[in-house]
């Protein structure tokens, strides 16, 4: 690993490193007083490595316990109540073509927002972006995406989009 230097290449590889990976981490904390080691230790996403995290972050200095509770929050335990702060089957949102999702996806749904199409539960619009602000994509229309509360299916979001000018009216 030392001879990656780029920061996002080093976090992607983390997220599927073994524990053995934790120990030299912490021992260069433990050495250099860098947050960025701890940084690194949230990023393997192991519970050896979130033991390691909690363990550690009681005979932190003060200025540093952001930096683990950050961490601690990346290894999907909530800093406060060291419960999951992700749930599994919910906590990534896919976009898709349309007809890849049982949940409406593109233009031209019937209704104000998209309905859940197992129990028909309206879902909650949680972002509308400005096609014309995303000047990498050629968008014809406005980007909205959606979260699907559905009752008999977990919750998950998804994205579709409306009209510009419908999307600006909402």
């Amino acid at each position: 690993m030392a001879a990656i230097r780029d920061e996002r290449v080093l976090a992607a590889a983390r997220a599927e490193a073994p524990d053995d990976w934790v120990a030299p981490l912490l021992e260069a904390y433990t050495r250099t007083q860098d947050v960025r080691y701890i940084r690194a230790i949230g990023q393997i996403r192991t519970d050896a490595a979130l033991d390691c995290l909690i363990d550690t972050s009681d005979e932190a200095p003060e200025a540093h316990l952001s930096a683990f509770a950050l961490a601690i929050e990346n290894a999907g335990v909530s800093p406060q109540t060291r419960h999951p702060s992700i749930y599994f089957d919910s906590f990534r949102a896919y976009v898709v073509a349309r007809d890849e999702s049982p949940h409406h996806m593109g233009p031209g749904y019937p209704h104000a927002v998209p309905l859940c199409p197992f129990c028909q539960t309206p879902a909650e619009r949680l972002l509308t972006l400005d096609a014309g602000s995303l000047e990498d994509y050629a968008l014809e229309v406005d980007p909205t995406f959606f979260w699907y509360a559905a009752r008999a299916t977990t919750a998950s979001t998804s994205w579709s989009s409306t009209p510009a000018t419908a999307s600006k009216a909402s």
